[in-house]
This record gives C-alpha cells, structure tokens and sequence, in this order.
C-alpha cells in the first residue's frame, strides 16, 4: 500500500502549476478510503475548484467526490 501511496502522492503534485508558497497556510480536508484491494481519494464537493463545476451540475446533491 505504501508503494501505491507514493504513486498517488508524485501523480497528485504534477497536476497543478508551480506556485509562489502561500503568505499563510492552509488546510484542506482529504479523505483515503481503503475498500479492501482499492483505494480512493475524497474530498468535499463544496472545496472543489470552479473549473469542476460540471461535477457538481453532475453531481448536485453530493457531498464528497472520489477519485
């Protein structure tokens, strides 16, 4: 599992552009299911970029978003 943890993590930091560090920090909630031999990742659908939107026309009553 550490092995596919790493992999998520190095997928995960290539996917957003490269930034100046934040004045102050910031917390986000991000949830890892484990589902036996398949993990996921949530987060909550109200903390999603508005380029998601369609997700949520999708989606409407969702509270959380896996991938």
């Amino acid at each position: 599992m550490r092995r596919w943890l790493r992999l998520i993590v190095l997928t995960l930091a290539g996917c957003g552009p490269i930034a100046e560090p934040a004045s102050e920090p910031r917390t986000e909630t991000v949830f890892l299911v484990v589902r036996g031999w398949h993990t996921d990742i949530a987060i909550p659908a109200a903390a999603t970029d508005p380029r998601l939107a369609a997700l949520h026309a999708t989606f409407p009553n969702a509270r959380y978003l896996f991938g």
